[in-house]
């Protein structure tokens, strides 16, 4: 199964990685290096989960689109 596949998941805990390297590594008072990191984070996290609801279903639903826009 594509979503089983270990590249797939071995990529975006890659980039997870460097995100969390880089928020880890930021100056305490650069405020918008975390604050960027931080919305890495978040989009990533938004990316991986639209792509596992279409690799799962096969389509996104619309309440599933309006809900995904504003979140």
């Amino acid at each position: 199964m594509l979503l089983e596949d270990y590249m797939i998941d071995e990529a975006f805990e890659s980039i997870r990685e460097e995100i969390m390297s880089a928020w880890e590594h930021s100056d305490n008072t650069d405020v918008a290096a975390r604050e960027t990191a931080y919305l890495s984070l978040k989009l990533l996290s938004r990316l991986r989960n639209y792509f596992e609801s279409i690799v799962t279903t096969g389509e996104f639903s619309k309440s599933e689109k309006r809900e995904a826009r504003y979140n």
